[in-house]
């Protein structure tokens, strides 16, 4: 939920999976970072608070209509939805000046470069795969993927942005979604996008490319959920 419009609160413990409830009278358990599970925990919220550090898109325009934008909330089939961020201004362009930029508005920030790139948010709530799952998004030429469920993406991976309808838009990319996987996007908009609402892709085609049909999607789901029903 940290690519959510809105401020967020990080408690103490919260950011390496604290199993006990906080308390004043004693410490935190910091020994849990000894623990895997802990650790990588650890490991993946301080990647993506060092991106939140990086891309303004993440907070800078919170409370203004351009900074949030739905792709698809409606895909309730295969419980996967995906949302758009966006810094203020972000169809214009900064100017470097000295350490810092300057804004159109003349506003200036002194310190580390930060980036206009909007963000692209998917969110994948079952364990089912999804191969080849296309996501609209506004004119592009190609986005780079930051982050996994796997953590930050090292080296650079760019997928391209190719023209053809999918969630109200005119272009999208397609993406091999893993179960109870993420992704999340930069990408710098070309043309304003004005779809302020996600559409489900109408092109028969394009929705068959989402994944298999609704039938075929739940017996799968009914399949892991007896499999893991066996193994716990």
């Amino acid at each position: 939920m940290l690519g959510h419009a809105g401020k967020k609160l990080l408690f103490m413990g919260q950011d390496f999976g604290q199993y006990s409830e906080w308390s004043e009278a004693r410490s935190i358990d910091w020994y849990l970072l000894e623990q895997e599970e802990n650790r990588s925990l650890h490991n993946f919220l301080r990647d993506l608070l060092h991106l939140y550090q990086e891309y303004p898109a993440f907070y800078e325009a919170d409370y203004e209509y351009e900074g949030f934008s739905w792709v698809n909330a409606d895909d309730s089939s295969r419980s996967i939805y995906s949302f758009i961020r966006n810094c203020k201004n972000h169809m214009g362009k900064d100017k470097k000046v000295g350490k810092g930029i300057e804004t159109e508005k003349g506003a200036f920030t002194s310190g580390k470069t930060k980036r206009k790139e909007s963000l692209l948010f998917v969110v994948n709530m079952t364990g089912v795969d999804r191969d080849n799952y296309w996501v609209g998004l506004p004119k592009t030429k190609k986005v780079k993927l930051l982050l996994t469920e796997e953590g930050l993406v090292k080296e650079d991976k760019y997928f391209p942005v190719v023209k053809g309808e999918c969630d109200g838009r005119d272009y999208h990319i397609a993406y091999p979604l893993k179960g109870y996987g993420i992704a999340l996007f930069s990408f710098i908009e070309e043309e304003e996008d004005r779809v302020a609402n996600a559409k489900p892709c109408p092109d028969k085609k394009s929705e068959l490319k989402k994944g298999e049909n609704e039938k075929e999607e739940k017996e799968q789901q009914g399949e892991l959920v007896a499999k893991n029903s066996r193994t716990a």
